[in-house]
């Protein structure tokens, strides 16, 4: 039987089984449903540890791979931003680091193009220009707006 948890600080290692425990459990939901879980960063204190998952309507591109809600909206409107719909999963260098394109946030807009590197999976945010110049494509969009 686990241990009482009387506080979340210092408990890292608690909070990621808990966390997996819980997702284990609504997995079995989510594929009756057809729906992907993807879990969330949160914000905990030391009182309070909020459930951080969502479920996502699966849409897959045209290989059968699954596609985030970011990954869809870069296919959708990556063409206002200068790239084209094939450029979703392509690797580029920025300061001697490889990241690979992952999705677009339009809300965001300083940096949109969502990346993560190759080498850990950790997400990034870039400015589209940077990304298109590490491409060597051209900064201008594909039409006026």
């Amino acid at each position: 039987m686990p241990t009482k948890i009387t506080t979340f600080r210092n408990n890292k290692a608690t909070i990621r089984e808990i966390m997996s425990k819980i997702e284990a459990a609504i997995a079995p939901i989510a594929a009756e449903y057809g729906l992907t879980i993807k879990r969330k960063g949160c914000t905990y204190t030391p009182e309070m540890l909020p459930i951080a998952l969502q479920l996502l309507v699966r849409k897959e591109d045209s290989d059968g791979c699954t596609l985030t809600p970011e990954a869809s909206t870069f296919q959708l409107l990556c063409l206002a931003y200068g790239f084209k719909p094939t450029d979703l999963g392509r690797e580029f260098t920025v300061a001697g680091k490889r990241f690979r394109i992952s999705g677009l946030k339009p809300k965001a807009v300083r940096f949109p193009i969502l990346a993560e590197a190759v080498d850990t999976g950790k997400p990034y945010k870039f400015h589209e220009d940077t990304v298109k110049q590490a491409l060597g494509l051209s900064s201008q969009p594909a039409f006026d707006a």
